[in-house]
C-alpha cells in the first residue's frame, strides 16, 4: 500500500502530506496549551464512575 501510495503522490506529495500532518498537530496543540491557560485546567470526561 505504502509502494502505491509513493507511485500515485511521488515522493514531494508525500513530503507535502507529511508536513501537513505535522502542521495539523502543532495548530492542535497549541489549541490545547491556550485552552488550559485560559481555564486552568483541562476537563476530562470521566469512564467510570468513583
Amino acid at each position: 500500500m505504502a509502494q502505491d501510495a509513493i507511485k500515485h503522490f511521488g515522493r514531494g506529495g508525500l513530503i507535502v502530506l507529511f508536513g501537513m500532518t505535522v502542521l495539523n498537530g502543532l495548530v492542535m496543540l497549541a489549541f490545547i496549551r491556550d485552552l488550559w491557560h485560559e481555564k486552568g485546567e483541562l476537563m476530562v470526561p470521566r469512564l467510570f464512575n468513583d
